[in-house]
């Protein structure tokens, strides 16, 4: 069946080996190679580190399910990744290197983005919502009627008191970066908390020695 997993028949596998398939989506994009691997499949088990395709995978699922769903782009943990691991570039040469995650889509267009960061074994996201609305006055009227912009923090795992808005830092240089980029003859902005605000709103949590 189109766009839903097909799982294959029992047979002696290997970690490697493909176990679910999925076809191609109803509006035509691919879920990257299109299968998970017994080893994947394995991280689901209760007390398990989950691999970050199973990640990958299922957020893409959500999101062909979304009728809007090109105004919301998400940045696989890949992209923290690297943003976290040149900790004595310039914010400049970061951006640089992250430039080929975002295809070059103006994502000061997209009503949501969505990074996806693995802490530790620890999935969190970090949410940024109509970043484009940073060019709008500080305290406008239409700015508090769109409700942006805004950076949000999902962690369930908060009790550990995690220094959300250090890690912040680096995402707001890239933002700062990519805005210098996409809108060369717009007004400059840091991305301050004064400018996007951050928020950590309470979530379900988790008990402190699972994994996730």
């Amino acid at each position: 069946m189109q766009g839903e997993p097909q799982v294959r028949p029992n047979k002696v596998l290997s970690d490697i080996d493909p176990i679910v398939y999925f076809g191609s989506p109803t509006k035509g994009k691919p879920y990257g190679k299109q299968y998970i691997t017994l080893r994947e499949y394995k991280s689901l088990a209760e007390g398990t580190p989950l691999h970050d395709y199973i990640v990958k995978i299922y957020g893409n699922i959500l999101l062909d399910k979304f009728p809007n769903e090109n105004r919301i782009m998400i940045f696989e943990s890949e992209f923290w990744n690297t943003l976290k691991s040149m900790k004595e570039a310039t914010p400049e040469e970061r951006h640089a290197r992250l430039n080929r995650f975002n295809y070059d889509v103006d994502i000061f267009y997209k009503d949501l983005l969505i990074f996806v960061a693995c802490v530790a074994n620890h999935w969190i996201l970090y949410l940024v919502i109509q970043p484009g609305l940073v060019d709008m006055a500080i305290g406008s009227e239409e700015r508090m009627e769109k409700g942006g912009p805004l950076i949000v923090v999902l962690d369930s795992l908060s009790s550990l008191r995690y220094d959300h808005e250090s890690e912040l830092i680096n995402l707001r240089n890239y933002l700062m970066c990519e805005w210098n980029e996409k809108k060369p003859d717009r007004p400059k902005y840091t991305f301050s908390q004064n400018e996007i605000k951050f928020i950590q709103p309470k979530v379900p949590q988790q008990p402190m020695n699972s994994q996730d």
